[in-house]
């Protein structure tokens, strides 16, 4: 645990934080494109669940007990 190792020209890495081993703009990113999507759900501090925006029914999966994505759906099936 914790190498990396490299066993017949496979590199086997064994790193106990591999999280932690990524860039952090990454974790950036990911933050600010949370935050800009809640602030834009949510002008005024008001939730809207806007269906008909593209953006908020595109990022739903369900709504009222029911399933709305339609690929969500169709892999439900399965």
């Amino acid at each position: 645990a914790g190498e990396i190792v490299n066993h017949n020209d496979v590199l086997v890495d064994g790193s106990l934080n591999l999280p932690g081993t990524m860039p952090i703009h990454a974790s950036q990113l990911y933050a600010k494109n949370i935050t800009s999507f809640v602030t834009y759900m949510c002008p005024e501090g008001k939730i809207n669940l806007d269906m008909e925006d593209e953006i908020i029914s595109g990022a739903m999966f369900t709504h009222n007990g029911e399933i709305v994505n339609e690929m969500t759906k169709e892999a439900l099936k399965n």
